[in-house]
């Protein structure tokens, strides 16, 4: 795992480096520009030589990094390099400094950068840092519009954070640097894998720059999950066991007329290694047998008890009486529940407290996308995705529940836990039904003796990693069905 670190607690982090460890600042900032510098090696090679770069350098120790690394290229012998700068009398001491080595080496400072920026192969975004905490205004702001005009186009390097973003929330502060790649230093930061942030920070390399990792201890505020923590997580699979001890999963439906949706919970179940998975829906023998895999169990309503191991309840549901009373049953009921979809909707609907007396603690995974976040809080999309950690923690700490909000940079909260994001997916899950696949393979690991927030985790990576097999079959993320990505959840176990 990865551990992510706020802006501030980042802050924490280098000066404890430079009291504790009197690492000098100027050393800290040479390993950047080096890591910087063979981020542009990475991505040229040989040809980089030849390559123009523009350099953009905000008045802070961000610009005086992004100084730092056309000193270093420069003395290597590539000439088609320009700083842009800003007169700032409050730039840092580090910035004076590097501008000092830099004019004595002879490296061009442009004025009007328009025709370089046009002729550039590659632009280094050194305009602000971690520190920025509103909107760029004037100058600062015409640099972020102008680089954005090439993105897509050109190289867009961007240090420790995309210009224009938080880099504890990932919000973009009204505009922001399209990167390429960003190169952040020392630690991740919260905001960049998670949310809208995904689509400005492009590739994301960490670069320690020998900052002790210890230094983080007590101050990472989340961490991002990786295949060896999935691999710990997975339930294991002894030769000597039978159905029976992978548990049964039960997936509640509701309107036959959206039954699709529980039957992609039911093959999420099955492809996460559930040992029985049924299928309760009222008038059951009137259900076309051939909507499910065949080894799904149709079960009437009239005749189920919350008994099994772990039930699935949202997929489908509705939100009419019928669906309210099976709800509130399966609340009082002692199994661990998967609750999504029209369950949560209902859930947002109770009286203040009627969850809490129903439920009373009893295992329960949330998976709510940002509207059904927004709901439950009663708030708006746009402040649970304004701070999507705090939204997370939030409805864990108001249900008591584990949480798993969806969407880019799914979001993991369990009350006592860190946070957990999840850094697989992409836009081929944009479609409807893959959350409902998403719920029945947390259910079918829960059944199988997994926690819930183990569950939860294994299964959003898993998923999301699905959905990047079939992006890389089909070339492009427009195709992906919701069965495909329950179907590939196996390939998915398999790459591990």
């Amino acid at each position: 795992m990865q551990v992510l670190v706020t802006a501030n607690a980042m802050r924490e982090i280098d000066s404890l480096a430079v009291k504790r460890f009197h690492i000098p600042e100027m050393i800290l900032m040479e390993h950047a520009a080096m890591a910087l510098a063979g981020s542009l090696a990475s991505r040229f090679g040989r040809a980089l030589g030849r390559t123009r770069g523009l350099v953009f350098a905000g008045p802070g120790n961000n610009g005086a990094d992004a100084i730092a690394v056309a000193r270093m290229l420069w003395i290597n012998g590539q000439r088609g390099i320009s700083i842009v700068i800003t007169p700032e009398t409050k730039a840092s001491p580090l910035w004076a400094a590097q501008i000092g080595m830099a004019k004595q080496l002879g490296i061009p400072f442009l004025k009007d950068y328009q025709a370089a920026l046009a002729a550039a192969d590659w632009v280094l975004d050194g305009i602000f840092g971690v520190g920025l905490s509103r909107a760029p205004e004037g100058t600062f702001d015409e640099w972020i519009t102008a680089i954005n005009g090439y993105a897509g186009r050109k190289f867009i390097l961007s240090i420790d954070v995309p210009s224009g973003m938080d880099a504890t929330t990932g919000q973009i502060l009204s505009n922001a640097v399209r990167a390429s790649r960003t190169v952040t230093l020392g630690f991740a930061k919260t905001g960049l894998v998670t949310g809208q942030a995904l689509d400005y920070v492009g590739g994301l390399t960490v670069a320690p720059i020998q900052i002790p990792r210890d230094l983080s201890d007590g101050l990472g505020a989340a961490y991002l999950l990786d295949a060896a923590d999935v691999r710990a997580w997975l339930p294991k699979r002894e030769r000597d066991s039978h159905k029976g001890s992978f548990g049964k999963v039960s997936v509640v439906a509701g309107d036959h007329s959206m039954i699709g949706a529980a039957t992609l919970s039911c093959l999420g179940s099955l492809r996460a290694g559930a040992g029985l998975t049924e299928l309760v829906a009222a008038d059951s023998k009137s259900l076309d047998r051939s909507l499910f895999a065949q080894e799904v169990v149709l079960t009437d309503q009239a005749k189920w008890q919350p008994g099994s191991s772990v039930v699935v309840i949202g997929p489908g549901l509705g939100t009419g009486p019928q669906a309210k009373q099976i709800l509130e049953e399966c609340l009082q009921s002692k199994v661990p529940l998967v609750i999504d979809a029209d369950a949560l909707t209902l859930i947002s609907e109770m009286p203040a407290g009627t969850y809490q007396k129903l439920r009373a603690g009893t295992e329960t995974l949330f998976t709510p996308h940002p509207k059904e976040a927004a709901r439950l809080l009663d708030s708006s999309v746009e402040e649970v995705q304004r701070d999507r950690y705090r939204a997370a923690q939030a409805l864990s700490e108001m249900f008591g529940a584990t949480i798993l909000l969806k969407g880019a940079g799914t979001i993991l909260a369990e009350k006592g836990k860190p946070l957990a994001v999840v850094p697989t997916g992409d836009a081929g899950l944009a479609k409807g039904g893959t959350g409902d696949v998403l719920a029945g393979v947390a259910a079918g690991f829960m059944a199988q003796g997994a926690e819930p927030f183990a569950a939860a985790s294994a299964a959003s990576y898993l998923h999301g990693k699905a959905s990047e097999i079939l992006t890389q079959r089909h070339g492009h993320t427009y195709s992906t069905l919701a069965h495909e990505v329950a179907n590939t959840i196996s390939d998915a176990i398999g790459e591990l």
